[in-house]
């Protein structure tokens, strides 16, 4: 072997040694995904937390002479030669891929806890009601009108289901709000809505309804979406994966 056949041997060899770590980063990282694709079905909403995978790091293109190893790949072998180009097409990705998959993260987190932050106003219903009682015992158990007490009963017997309820609430902890929202929150916002011009509190539990609604429904949007983005990087990585092995045979 002559002395630039043994560097085009050993540049392939160092380069195919490093893709093993590739590979073995990509199936961590699509699988680290899938679970926090997953995740997002939760009814409490505990995602598990994604992290980029350190062996998908590009560096050891740095320490490679891409010429040579260019070479190393010869254009007299189509099949190995376009293995190597989608391998080289899919490392330009990674070396792009840890800064989208921080931003996408951050970007998902500061819009969702945002939303989700105003989710927890639907406190404001316990509290609202708890005042409204109390006002009634004050006038001896008497509205200032029928329609009135219909409502703080109704109203009542909404929370009391609600908190009954060990697939909405347990040990004092919501595990499913979707559920939360089915048997409580949508129920009352249709309860107050015939009463907004009657009633300054039927009015008040009206709007805040809508509002926990409205956050309800950009956290499922901002889910779906994330969940989507992240599919398609599932996607994109097993490409990457699928093009790793081809090249170098080795299907870890």
């Amino acid at each position: 072997m002559s002395e630039k056949e043994d560097i085009l041997e050993k540049t392939k060899s160092l380069y195919e040694f490093s893709l093993n770590s590739i590979q073995e980063g990509l199936k961590q990282q699509i699988d680290d995904l899938r679970n926090f694709c997953n995740s997002l079905s939760n009814a409490n909403d505990e995602f598990v937390n994604p992290i980029f995978n350190s062996n998908l790091s590009t560096v050891f293109l740095k320490d490679i002479d891409h010429k040579v190893l260019l070479l190393g790949y010869s254009k007299d072998n189509s099949d190995e030669f376009n293995a190597f180009k989608e391998v080289f097409s899919g490392l330009r990705f990674l070396e792009r891929y840890e800064d989208s998959f921080i931003d996408k993260i951050k970007y998902f987190r500061e819009k969702y806890f945002k939303y989700e932050e105003i989710f927890f106003s639907y406190n404001d219903l316990f509290r609202i009601y708890d005042e409204y009682i109390s006002e009634h015992i004050k006038n001896n158990g008497k509205g200032d009108s029928i329609s009135e007490d219909n409502f703080l009963y109704s109203y009542g017997i909404l929370i009391k289901d609600c908190i009954e309820n060990n697939h909405i609430l347990k040990d004092g902890l919501m595990i499913n709000r979707d559920l939360f929202v089915e048997k409580f929150i949508i129920p009352l916002e249709a309860l107050s809505k015939p009463l907004v011009t009657l009633d300054e509190r039927a009015n008040s539990v009206f709007i805040k309804t809508n509002i926990v609604l409205d956050a309800k429904s950009n956290m499922d949007n901002f889910k779906k979406s994330i969940k989507s983005s992240f599919e398609k990087d599932i996607e994109i990585l097993e490409g990457i994966k699928s093009s790793i092995i081809n090249l170098t045979k080795n299907n870890i």
